[in-house]
């Protein structure tokens, strides 16, 4: 076996955790191992000579043992002594250890603490899990370490189960590097969830209970941040040396102290720290100097030093005057009512339109007030970007209408606060906020991204209700455009943040409003009907848009008509699919398939192979539920 390869021995090492939590029984587990070598009458798995499989077995199985926190021993391992050399081997043979499973100058690796408990919490049963969690056997390490993985994934609600408990509880068996690591990716799991105040009690209950420690810091640290966040500069310095006292030398102390240092306006300073940052870092790792070639921290620092005006520029996030002034300015006009806008009826909309799925509703389009129409002619004089492309959401100039350039539009603003009661101004500042420096920031996001996104979820929700039930604001007239891109910005956050409930249900309600689906929402939206096995209401998505050739609905139809019971028209359309998309009935048939490249350089190639890879492997689990359709399909 290659101990040099990661993928083989955490392979081995995920088995062996399955295995031992049956039974946490070594000698059950050191037969398994036997036989997953060959050792017992059985095909070997590894092609190592046979007088090395049962020693390589027997101290595997000791190692894996001896590393594995048993959750019946309270989650800590039982270990078992290695034999010495004249000892009994623990194989059973009856040979001494050093005539039999001795491995010599070979060493087996050590199981990681890092690997072995993202791993081990995976695999465990639920039932062991919550009762490790319920009487606090389960240690913080555990958590930290699976939690640092799930996060990734962008699991936040599972992270947030997982941890909270432990940091809210009266006292902290650990408050040292683990535990602080964990409420690091607590806070950015309720960053993620918008728990804004969640995280503030938490700070506060940190900070109040616990003794100084690298926890305690953490959560000064945090605290400092948000203070920075919101101008109370003198405030976070006090958080910060409190922090600096209960972790002294902390690299995270003095990356956040630079940080302060920028966003205040202190160059000379920040650079002279960083300088001395370096080089203790430097000092520090001079013996391993590869190690640091791509030290985000270093780099940092470096570029501090090179240019701390520049630095400041991306650190500060809404820490500027500027943005500290539009901040406010925002906070105050939010307090304003949402005001109301009407829908003019269009008449012989639909004639206009060739194969038009909603020929028989009323159309509308969304009409400001004569005062509102003044003030959005007014901005649109001073607005920096242009109007979006299409249906996307960014803007084609790149060009920066922060800092320098944000006087008119700020001007303006700051002149007219009923500018918020606008949809259009709402949807122009968005797109604005993500040509900000600091897009993506999550400071930023939530003092100025989520503030607008709910004044313009506002503005839609209410006007929405003097719509008719059964009236289309058809994505054609450019008036509809920006209640129609709100709805969008409204589920895509909703995605990000795994509320797929609430995404699901504002998608129909865009396609809804604007049947001519120009955002393709049509074809997510048939497949979970499919998924649901509420196959009428997939047919009628299908039927809506007739000469589609859109994977989703040419198969789409397909499947429903067959499940349906439709046979013969399920056939018609079989033929239809195949003929327009045969590449995704080749995927879809095969048992196997290897993703392929995509070669163009302008997206998904349609009808290419890529196009046909994603269709498979969104949809290929839901057609193997219905017996025989793949054979069917094939011969179709």
């Amino acid at each position: 076996m290659d101990f040099n390869n990661p993928v083989d021995y955490e392979e081995l090492v995920e088995h062996s955790l399955k295995e031992i939590l049956q039974h946490e029984d070594f000698s059950r587990f050191l037969f398994w191992m036997k036989q997953r070598f060959g050792v017992s009458p059985q095909r070997s798995l590894f092609s190592t000579p046979d007088e090395h499989l049962l020693p390589m077995a027997t101290n595997l199985a000791l190692v894996i043992w001896n590393g594995t926190p048993l959750p019946g021993n309270k989650f800590r391992p039982q270990r078992i002594s290695m034999p010495q050399r004249n000892q009994p081997c623990l194989c059973g043979s009856g040979k001494k250890y050093k005539k039999c499973c001795f491995l010599g100058e070979q060493q087996i690796p050590d199981i990681d603490e890092n690997m072995i408990w993202p791993l081990l919490m995976d695999i465990m049963p639920a039932k062991k899990l919550k009762k490790g969690l319920r009487d606090g056997t389960l240690p913080i390490s555990a958590r930290v370490y699976y939690c640092a993985e799930v996060l990734d994934e962008g699991s936040s609600s599972k992270v947030i189960h997982l941890l909270q408990d432990y940091y809210f509880a009266s006292s902290h068996k650990d408050t040292g590097e683990h535990a602080a690591y964990g409420l690091t990716l607590l806070f950015d799991a309720f960053d993620q969830q918008g728990m804004q105040e969640r995280k503030l009690v938490l700070i506060d209950h940190i900070c109040g209970t616990t003794a100084s420690s690298p926890l305690k810091s953490e959560a000064l640290m945090r605290l400092a941040t948000i203070q920075a966040d919101t101008g109370y500069l003198t405030e976070a310095f006090e958080s910060l040396q409190k922090a600096r006292k209960d972790t002294p030398g902390n690299p995270d102390v003095g990356l956040l102290e630079v940080q302060l240092l920028l966003v205040k306006g202190d160059f000379p300073l920040a650079r002279k720290r960083a300088r001395f940052i370096v080089k203790k870092i430097r000092r520090e790792n001079e013996k391993f100097p590869d190690d640091l070639a791509w030290d985000p921290m270093i780099e940092f620092m470096e570029y501090v030093i090179k240019d701390p005006e520049k630095a400041a520029s991306m650190t500060r996030g809404i820490h500027g005057s500027d943005d500290h002034e539009f901040f406010q300015w925002l906070e105050k006009s939010l307090q304003r009512p949402v005001a109301s806008y009407s829908f003019k009826r269009e008449k012989d909309f639909a004639d206009q339109i060739e194969n038009y799925p909603a020929v028989t509703r009323p159309h509308f389009t969304a009409r400001p007030t004569t005062t509102l129409q003044k003030l959005e002619n007014g901005w649109n004089d001073v607005c920096p970007v242009e109007p979006l492309f299409g249906v996307s959401l960014a803007p084609l100039s790149h060009e920066n209408p922060w800092e320098e350039a944000a006087a008119p539009w700020k001007g303006f603003l700051f002149d007219h606060p009923e500018a918020l009661d606008s949809i259009v101004v709402v949807d122009d500042l968005l797109t604005i906020l993500t040509l900000h420096p600091a897009w993506g920031d999550l400071r930023m996001m939530e003092d100025l991204f989520e503030p607008l996104l709910g004044r313009g979820k506002a503005i839609v929700a209410d006007n929405l209700e003097l719509l008719p039930e059964d009236g289309c604001l058809p994505w054609m007239i450019t008036e509809n455009r920006p209640f129609i891109r709100t709805l969008m910005r409204i589920m895509i956050k909703a995605r990000f943040q795994d509320d797929f409930v609430v995404s699901d249900i504002i998608a129909k309600q865009i396609l809804h409003l604007n049947p001519a689906d120009n955002h393709g929402l049509r074809a997510e939206i048939i497949n979970q009907y499919l998924c649901a096995s509420d196959d009428t209401r997939a047919l009628a998505i299908a039927d809506c848009f007739p000469g589609d050739t859109m994977p989703d609905i040419l198969y789409g139809r397909v499947l429903a008509l067959y499940r349906l019971g439709r046979k013969e028209e399920a056939l018609d359309a079989a033929r239809e699919a195949k003929s327009e998309r045969p590449q995704v009935a080749s995927y879809l048939i095969a048992s196997q398939r290897k993703e392929p490249r995509e070669l163009s350089h302008f997206g998904i190639q349609t009808g290419g192979r890529v196009e046909a890879w994603e269709y498979r492997t969104d949809m290929r689990e839901i057609w193997k539920k219905t017996r025989g359709i793949l054979t069917w399909l094939k011969k179709a």
